[in-house]
């Protein structure tokens, strides 16, 4: 008996590392792309059967009185999702705390918006073409930026790479950016020994660059907006005054990885496992040929870790979905106007959850609420901490708006005498913003203003 045991752990202990990889390779995809991975697994792995459950899509509306929306309707919105590029935009501004004018002044330059994202023209241009003046534009650019995270309308390849890192909600994005902050340029041209003389180490350069590949990308118009299809991982709906949720999974997968059951009839019985998981036993030849067929001991322990990752998955994605609804329980009532913004960090925090799991969890994936289907992405901003007087009351407000109050007292500021970064975070203070000196000099920087002393001389 106690052999068995010892074999039961070693082989738990064998499955564990690659049942971790593949937990956080499925908890990254949205269910479009599970129910296509699973498709190949079962092509290719005896011991994984796959099914199609199309019914789960419209399950959550067999009751009429959860929904006004029809079964077809469902399913039409679901599959398909054809948008130009102006309607992306126009789409996603909606989600965006802004003015009429702030948005309207956006969606002017998205003609000039090139194939991968960034500004055909420069901004003076664009300024004189359109009539707008240049500090609008800047504001609208802010905001084409803080879409989704991805840095439309930079103007060169150093903004974009500072904007994606200001707005990841990585670990050590923050340290990333003060490096690159200071040394894009040695950095991104490989003068390594210029780093290494400036006192940065080896792994520390090392630990950059993987950090750098993993946040910075090239965002692709033709690959990122004309066509999508989309099937909602979850649908949320109010029914009796209350918020409910039903997770979508159009796909059952059957794994023949139990050894020993206790009631074969009942296992060997699908229709008796109401999961969309469902383990079946081995057949005795197959379980007698696992010992002396190495390749089909590797099918065996791909589909016990397809069993784990796949119930990983689910559990992680249930604890999510729990209290997300609670979070943002006035939106699902009100509407978008009532979104909760909140940070990957905080929330990670809030649940008790890695900040590397809530950003797999919500990665490409949609929800489909009483006021349409929304990206996970929408209700995740990167947020800053506003405190009202000695209050230990807080809000959780969005970059664009500390950025419109520094280009406001620049613009407003004496023309002999401009702010320092120093005495805008003294006026911030007093408008109720605490924010450091470096950050008030990040948002400068990122609005393409320069600082008070290169400012004045302009001015003379």
């Amino acid at each position: 008996m106690s052999n068995f045991n010892l074999e039961n752990r070693l082989e738990q202990k064998q499955l564990l590392i690659p049942s971790l990889l593949l937990e956080m390779k499925l908890l990254q995809m949205n269910v479009l792309e599970l129910d296509t991975y699973l498709k190949e697994i079962s092509e290719e792995n005896p011991f994984v059967d796959y099914e199609e459950n199309m019914d789960a899509l419209s399950n959550y509306l067999q009751n009429q009185s959860i929904s006004t929306i029809s079964a077809n309707e469902v399913l039409d919105k679901v599959f398909s999702s054809n948008e130009t590029p102006y309607e992306f935009f126009k789409n996603q501004l909606n989600y965006i705390d802004a003015s009429s004018q702030e948005i309207s002044t956006a969606l002017n330059l998205i003609p000039y918006l090139n194939d991968y994202g960034g500004l055909s023209k420069n901004l003076k241009e664009i300024s004189v073409e359109l009539s707008i003046p240049y500090f609008m534009l800047e504001n609208a650019k802010v905001i084409l930026e803080s879409i989704e995270e991805d840095g439309w309308g930079y103007e060169s390849f150093k903004e974009l790479a500072l904007i994606q890192i200001w707005l990841s909600d990585k670990v050590d994005s923050d340290k990333l950016f003060d490096f690159l902050f200071e040394n894009f340029d040695n950095f991104t041209q490989k003068k390594f020994n210029i780093l290494l003389k400036h006192g940065y180490k080896i792994s520390d350069i090392e630990y950059y660059i993987k950090l750098f590949t993993d946040i910075v990308f090239l965002p692709s118009i033709d690959s990122g907006i004309k066509e999508k299809y989309i099937i909602p991982d979850a649908v949320v709906f109010v029914k009796d005054g209350r918020v409910h949720y039903n997770c979508i999974e159009p796909y059952k997968v059957y794994l023949y990885t139990k050894n020993n059951p206790e009631n074969k009839e009942t296992e060997n019985n699908p229709e008796n496992n109401s999961s969309n998981i469902v383990e079946l036993p081995l057949e005795d030849e197959i379980s007698k040929n696992l010992k002396s067929d190495s390749q089909l001991k590797k099918y065996y322990n791909d589909a016990k870790n397809l069993k784990f990752a796949l119930q990983s998955r689910k559990d992680a994605f249930n604890i999510f979905m729990k209290h997300f609804v609670i979070l943002q329980q006035e939106f699902f009532f009100k509407g978008p106007a009532f979104i909760h913004p909140i940070s990957q960090k905080d929330f990670a925090s809030k649940i008790g959850i890695s900040e590397s799991t809530v950003s797999r969890i919500i990665n490409e994936k949609y929800i489909d609420t009483p006021f349409g289907i929304f990206s996970l992405k929408h209700f995740f901003s990167a947020t800053y901490n506003k405190k009202e007087g000695l209050k230990a009351k807080s809000k959780t407000q969005s970059r664009t708006v500390i950025i419109d109050e520094i280009n406001n007292i620049i613009k407003n500021e004496s023309r002999d005498k401009p702010y320092t970064d120093e005495a805008i975070v003294e006026l911030l203070e007093k408008k109720g913003y605490n924010i450091s000196r470096r950050t008030v000099a990040k948002y400068r920087e990122l609005s393409g203003i320069l600082p008070a002393n290169l400012r004045k001389e302009l001015k003379k």
